[in-house]
């Protein structure tokens, strides 16, 4: 039974998250309070335990705590709270702020002369500058001047005149007009105040009785773009009540203006997105903390795209101070969601599964600001927790469009690497994209992070090149296979992407013939080919690559060298062309110029199993023992179950003179694949080289 109080009960409502020094302060101030009957509703928005400290406060039992399972806004946690409250007059304070012991005591006693329902009392402000990792006071403001006036209802017409621990109202003012507006992120307590003011007179009690604590790169500066929103709408929502009242409209003009300049001011010059989907609170937290500390110096907004976290790993990007959004479609159309939200020039779209090298992001704009002003999308070089490169960019060939990994393996500082260079599309860890290419392109149809490379394909159409920055540097975590982020289905799709890419930059009687080349059609080819060469628009080099096809296909060599010897005079460019003329060079028995051509392309295709066979023909012809050891090195290092390549890869490493790489391969080769032709050859070659 609730015990008799001849004062009438207080409710104060005050929403907190993970500052508990500062929740300290806030309940201490309000443990103090001269007037007794106080009930004091703690809401816990979504935030870490507080039960240990409001346990040890409350020694009078009259502290309420409710914890919220996930982050909500402050609006939402505060109409929690009102909807707990028992008592007849409701007051608010967030938790750094603190209130004088004389508060409460001082604005029930205006409420009580029976026609007062709404009252305020003075507030200083205590500017408060960072001082390393404390805070030092500046000044104080006591009062402060703008919260310190008679306000009549106009005056909530023209900007928030009254923070919202200096007001205490009547309950039944909330029960007729209504609680905070949670659809609002910020400026939801001048709204609240607005919707009252239609209705009730604010009474001002001329006497100081709290403190806000204010910080000038506070909140309304991080999120200016916020506050100028939230403006627009409540001034749009109250037009009515300044039609007519030009000294009104121009007061809105001129705070309208303010929030614009401050939010330009505040503009980041990076938006970086980053997906989450079921990552746990641990790995958010430490993938923020990597995030951010690779990010000093530089002005960005991190943008959360959230796709099913858990709660608590969802309230780890608040703490943060994180942006984020939710997103229950494709991750395409997730990061077109944040793109059309993002403030910034650029975008770096970032997965959430990698760790970044210091200055990565500085080394992606500044390859971008390399282009002359012409727009380029960038990608970093991603490499596996073993120091190789895992991904820079993708090449695609040209009669079935499937893609191929630039590099993979390689080690981070080969020379080959060393000036980055121009890629086809790229599905790096980390890509640096132009908004405004990301607004017209858009992310297309293709889910999962192939969507990336998807961009990249069809910016082509717009004349937009991709190209990789060999001193921006991410890691693949280790828990994190190196095949995950584009299988098989994103490679068929890409293939599609790539080959519509390629119809609109180099014409669609190309790509049928590529098309019947594929299926074996030389003479449907022919006829597309002839079409392709009457238009002055195809690409002369995109015929001379299908002919020489068409002549490998046939046998002809000799006709395949000389075409594409024509067309490619200053040495084949791509995956296609290179490939192409080492197996006719292969053909007319010239190795050596075979070796030429196919020993770079194999660098830049450390996996491709087709330029590592045309490779090894070319090399065993001239001896390139060394170089082709190295070749296949990198080729078993990322497919270590090719035994036949291993196999090829011991016996070159005998004649190379690697004797002790040779004997580790071969005992490989004795427990995975016994009974693997030619094995005991291998063995007595071993033990004569003993």
């Amino acid at each position: 039974m609730r015990t008799f109080h001849p004062r009438p009960l207080v409710s104060l409502v005050l929403p907190t998250r993970t500052r508990p020094a500062a929740l300290r302060r806030a309940v201490e101030s309000v443990l103090a309070q001269t007037y007794e009957n106080i009930e004091l509703i703690v809401v816990n928005d979504g935030g870490d335990s507080v039960d240990a400290l409001l346990g040890e406060l409350d020694k009078l039992g009259n502290i309420l705590q409710v914890r919220l399972p996930q982050n909500r806004g402050v609006a939402a946690a505060r109409n929690h709270g009102l909807r707990l409250a028992r008592g007849e007059y409701v007051g608010f304070l967030d938790d750094d702020d603190t209130l004088d012991p004389t508060h409460v005591t001082t604005l029930v006693s205006a409420l009580s002369n029976g026609t007062t329902r709404i009252a305020y009392a003075n507030s200083r402000r205590q500017v408060e500058v960072p001082d390393g990792d404390d805070v030092v006071v500046q000044r104080i403001d006591d009062p402060c001047p703008e919260w310190s006036q008679d306000h009549g209802p106009d005056a909530f017409l023209i900007h928030n005149p009254l923070p919202v621990q200096a007001v205490m109202l009547h309950r039944s003012c909330l029960e007729e007009c209504g609680s905070f507006d949670e659809s609002l992120p910020v400026l939801e307590d001048w709204e609240l105040w607005l919707r009252l003011s239609r209705n009730y007179a604010f009474f001002h009690v001329e006497t100081t009785t709290s403190t806000v604590n204010w910080r000038p790169d506070g909140v309304t500066r991080r999120r200016g773009r916020d506050f100028l929103a939230a403006a627009r709408r409540i001034l749009a929502r109250y037009a009515e009540s300044a039609n007519g009242r030009p000294d009104i409209l121009a007061a809105q003009e001129t705070l309208l203006a303010s929030l614009e300049r401050l939010a330009e001011s505040h503009r980041p010059s990076v938006s970086v997105i980053v997906p989450f989907k079921s990552e746990g609170r641990a790995h958010v937290r430490g993938f923020l903390a990597s995030l951010g500390e690779s990010l000093t110096g530089t002005s960005c907004e991190i943008i959360a795209l959230d796709r099913g976290l858990a709660p608590d790993a969802a309230a780890e990007l608040v703490t943060a101070g994180v942006r984020s959004l939710q997103c229950d479609g494709t991750l395409a159309q997730g990061l077109a969601q944040a793109t059309a939200t993002a403030r910034a020039p650029e975008l770096a779209l970032v997965r959430s599964d990698v760790l970044f090298e210091s200055g990565w992001l500085n080394a992606l704009r500044a390859r971008a600001a390399a282009t002359a002003g012409q727009p380029v999308i960038i990608g970093a070089k991603t490499l596996s927790p073993a120091g190789l490169v895992d991904h820079v960019g993708l090449e695609f060939r040209r009669i079935d469009g499937t893609a191929r990994s630039l590099f993979r393996g390689v080690e981070a500082n080969a020379t080959e690497l060393e000036f980055g260079g121009r890629i086809e599309a790229t599905a790096s860890g980390a890509v640096l994209v132009p908004l405004e290419i990301a607004k017209t392109v858009g992310f297309g149809s293709i889910d999962g992070w192939a969507c990336i490379a998807d961009l990249c394909l069809r910016a082509r159409i717009y004349g937009i090149r991709t190209e990789f920055a060999p001193r921006s540097t991410v890691y693949r975590l280790p828990e994190r296979r190196p095949t995950n982020w584009l299988t098989a289905e994103h490679n068929a799709l890409l293939a599609v992407s790539a080959k519509a890419m390629h119809a609109a930059v180099h014409g669609a009687d190309l790509v049928r013939a590529r098309d019947e080349l594929g299926r074996g059609n030389h003479a449907e080819a022919e006829l597309f080919l002839e079409k392709a060469a009457a238009n002055p628009s195809s690409s002369k080099e995109e015929i001379a690559l299908l002919r020489a096809v068409e002549h490998l296909e046939r046998g002809n060599c000799r006709e395949a060298v000389e075409v594409l010897e024509q067309a490619f005079a200053n040495g084949p460019e791509g995956y296609s062309a290179s490939l192409s003329l080492g197996v006719a060079y292969l053909g007319l028995n010239r190795p050596a110029n075979a070796w030429a051509v196919l020993e770079p392309l194999a660098r830049r295709h450390p996996e491709d199993d087709v330029v590592v066979h045309e490779l090894y023909r070319a090399g065993l012809a001239i001896g390139k023992w060394r170089e082709l050891a190295d070749a296949l090195e990198r080729y078993v290092a990322t497919h270590p179950h090719d035994n036949e390549k291993r196999y090829a890869l011991t016996s070159v490493s005998l004649r190379a003179g690697r004797t002790d790489a040779a004997r580790a391969h071969y005992e490989h080769l004795r427990t995975t694949a016994p009974t693997l032709v030619g094995l005991d050859l291998l063995g007595r070659r071993l033990a004569r080289a003993a």
